[in-house]
């Protein structure tokens, strides 16, 4: 049975930043009730909240089932136009929980401060936010590598995923760092203008990894590889 290929353009476009946000918010809240909620119950009051949240393995299944989530809400989307990209959810559960771990790794050699606050300094600020950029580009770089093998079956641009991936997860990374945390918790930004960054940060954050990607999607499924190309 074949599937008929779907227009690309604003709509797919559209549902790819609709289903990459979605995916987040859902993956976020199944990955919290079922590894945080799940392990605190299962281990109790032996480990602390830092271990429990914080260890490199509860992380990475806590990206793990976040990745799981988000994969399936793009792999809806994607399926219209590859209807062979079965392979996409569980590379994305695996690149999710390998980049954390990466990640882990990359914050460990990063030199910055490891929080900011009220005397926090721009340049301090600064190195934060770099730091913060850092692991989310590392976050990107196995995530990218596990998704565009998906892609490699069917376009010819497949390798743009990588530095697409890398570009989104960074810039989803310093915006938290920069709306969150030093606009936020810092003296740079006081008085009624400090609601204004959260509210602008929460609408990147939701809406900026789906837009990077979307963009690159609909460009590259436009040059699918001459053998995979439908007469």
């Amino acid at each position: 049975m074949s599937t008929e290929r779907q227009p690309l353009g604003w709509r797919l476009w559209l549902q790819w930043v609709a289903a990459t946000s979605v995916g987040l918010v859902l993956g976020f809240l199944v990955a919290t009730i079922l590894v945080v909620q799940l392990l605190s119950r299962v281990v109790g009051e032996s480990l602390g909240d830092d271990q429990l949240t914080g260890g490199p393995i509860t992380g990475a299944a806590f990206a793990a089932v976040l990745g799981l989530v988000l994969g399936l809400s793009q792999w809806m989307v994607l399926r219209q136009h590859l209807p062979r990209s079965g392979w996409w959810a569980p590379a994305t559960t695996a690149g999710v929980a390998l980049g954390f771990l990466f990640a882990v790794t990359v914050s460990r050699l990063w030199p910055g401060p490891s929080g900011v606050g009220r005397e926090t300094t721009a340049s301090e600020a600064l190195i934060f936010v770099g730091g913060w950029a850092s692991v989310g580009g590392a976050i990107g770089i196995p995530l990218g590598m596990a998704q565009g093998l998906v892609l490699l079956q069917y376009l010819s641009r497949a390798g743009w995923w990588v530095l697409t991936s890398v570009t989104a997860c960074t810039a989803l990374a310093a915006t938290v760092a920069t709306v969150f945390f030093v606009l936020g918790d810092t003296h740079l930004v006081s008085g009624p203008l400090a609601v204004a960054p959260k509210l602008t940060g929460a609408v990147a954050l939701l809406l900026g990894p789906g837009a990077i990607t979307g963009a690159v999607l609909v460009w590259m499924l436009r040059r699918p590889r001459p053998e995979k190309a439908q007469p």
